[in-house]
């Protein structure tokens, strides 16, 4: 099936806006935090996020206000793993244009010491294009937080959960890339 270059429409940026710059903007801004509220409020506060990405301009004295998406497939998995990583798996409504998102990782190690590096990465699954086959898959991407900068990782796994929390482990503990919080 050869790609249908489909971009997100006006309505459907907060799908786009939510993954890629509300939850990292809030894990990057404060990754203990964020974890702390993720594991006292979960779907509530997702809930509550993906409420408020509907209109990314509220709250800036722009009077439009959009309606937003249904949440319908918003689901929160946490966890901790053995080294004391904490793992947020975060899956997203269905997408339905390039660029939006299946799932979205929030990965969160504390320094083990004063001045030394803490383990943060925001991984996503997006809807997109196979540049070798133009055909429409998965797109592993990685939004950096030293930089605000997007990384397209390649082809991705098949969107189900267990497949994207292998490839997430796989690049957590088989490339470690540390950066300070």
């Amino acid at each position: 099936m050869k790609a249908d270059l489909e971009r997100p429409s006006s309505r459907r940026r907060q799908h786009y806006y939510f993954a890629h710059k509300a939850l990292p903007g809030l894990l990057f801004s404060n990754p203990g935090r964020f974890f702390q509220t993720l594991a006292q409020d979960g779907s509530s506060f997702l809930e509550y996020a993906w409420q408020q990405s509907a209109d990314p301009q509220r709250g800036s004295g722009v009077p439009q206000t959009r309606s937003s998406l249904p949440s319908d497939g918003l689901a929160l998995h946490l966890e901790q793993l053995e080294d004391g990583t904490h793992l947020a798996l975060i899956t997203l409504p269905p997408p339905q244009a390039m660029t939006e998102v299946y799932f979205a990782a929030a990965v969160y190690r504390p320094a083990p010491k004063p001045r030394q590096a803490a383990l943060l990465r925001y991984i996503i699954l997006e809807y997109g294009l196979n540049s070798f086959n133009e055909d429409l898959g998965t797109v592993l991407g990685e939004w950096d937080s030293s930089a605000a900068i997007h990384h397209n990782l390649g082809r991705g796994p098949a969107p189900e959960l267990p497949a994207f929390r292998t490839t997430v482990l796989n690049l957590i503990y088989n490339n470690d890339k540390e950066t300070t919080s």
